[in-house]
């Protein structure tokens, strides 16, 4: 997979996710708490995110990695995945993490196509999106907090699952604006 079709294909997907996860934050309400905390903890969606988020991180390895990786690269996806699943708690919130890192080099990178505000703007949403995808990914107890913080506060609820599709929506933008560019 070359590392344009990654680019492509990550952004579509973290658009798709963010606006949903805007959605289900949008619905959370109090007596959602516990659904939301088993969410956090479930092993087979974070397997399939992690699984998403390694196979689009390859072609930026294979660019960096000796030679006698590159071939390894693939089989690796498989068994980290694996790995994953059978040794890390809370998969489904490290594997956001994950996502939301790869999202904020997807704003940098394409942050470089653009001039002016749209350099500066993406490059300081990538910052802010990457520094929340590590602390995610660190301590993924902090999106189960954040979550019930959402289903407790109406405010936090409205300004995440706003946030949430803003990220969607930029993402979608920078996508489709990556379709049409000669």
């Amino acid at each position: 997979m070359s590392m344009l079709l990654a680019y492509k294909i990550g952004l579509g997907v973290v658009a798709v996710i963010a606006v949903a996860g805007g959605l289900a934050v949008w619905r959370m309400t109090e007596k959602n708490i516990p659904a939301a905390e088993r969410f956090c903890r479930n092993q087979i969606l974070g397997a399939i995110l992690t699984l998403i988020a390694l196979i689009l991180c390859e072609p930026q390895a294979a660019a960096v990695a000796w030679p006698w990786l590159v071939k390894l690269l693939w089989p690796l996806v498989a068994v980290f995945t694996v790995l994953a699943y059978i040794y890390l708690d809370s998969l489904t919130s490290r594997a956001i993490g994950g996502l939301m890192i790869l999202l904020a080099y997807y704003y940098v990178n394409f942050a470089f196509a653009l001039h002016g505000w749209g350099a500066a703007g993406n490059t300081l949403l990538a910052m802010l999106m990457g520094a929340a995808g590590m602390a995610v990914s660190a301590r993924p107890y902090y999106l189960r907090d954040w979550l019930r913080k959402c289903g407790k506060q109406s405010k936090v609820r409205v300004v995440t699952s706003l946030i949430l599709w803003f990220y969607g929506s930029l993402s979608g933008l920078t996508l489709f604006m990556e379709m049409v560019k000669k």
